[in-house]
Order: C-alpha cells, then structure tokens, then sequence
C-alpha cells in the first residue's frame, strides 16, 4: 500500500489547486470524490467541499480563511479549521501546492 504524503507545515500564502483525474460529484450534504488513477472514494462534508472548491490556484490559505468567516459571518477565525482540512486533502492527494 503506498504510503500517503505527510504534510509537516501549511503557510498561509501557500495556494492550492485540485489534484488530476479526479471526478468530483455534488452530493446533499458535500461531495463525493473519487480518484480516477487510485479507485478510492473520499466524502467531503460540506465545509471540506467549499475549501476544496476553493483550491482553484488563486486563493491563497489566508483568503480562503477570510472568505470563509466573512461569507459565514464567523466571530472567530477559522484558520486551524482550515489549515487541518486542507493538511487532510493533501494527505489523501485531491490538492496539491501550487509552484511559487
């Protein structure tokens, strides 16, 4: 079994962007992603879809946590929220970073 990427540290500049040969399909209460090259199946709820929506290249982790608490009208910010979510999608391989 190979072994998936360990992720150490997430900079707040650092972008994403989504993985290759994935088919994503939009479920009541998230996604269903599954991995055309692996054949394995991932269920996002739905804050984990809006993050992975959002790793398009351009959003750096620092305005995905701002639009996240502006759009959501959040006291706090949700910054470990989304630094351990996009940790896990990059552990199971659906983001990737984008070249500085």
């Amino acid at each position: 079994m190979k072994e998936r990427n360990a992720v150490t540290e997430i900079h707040t500049e650092q972008c994403f962007r989504r993985a290759g040969s994935l088919d994503v399909s939009e479920l009541p209460d998230g996604y269903m992603v599954t991995d055309a090259k692996t054949g394995r199946v991932h269920y996002l709820n739905p804050v984990a879809a809006i993050i992975f929506e959002l790793c398009d290249g351009k959003q750096s982790v620092a305005k995905i946590t701002r639009l996240l608490e502006r759009d959501f009208s959040l006291e706090e910010s949700p910054g470990a929220l989304v630094t351990s979510c996009l940790s896990t999608l990059l552990a199971e391989e659906l983001i990737a970073p984008c070249p500085t």
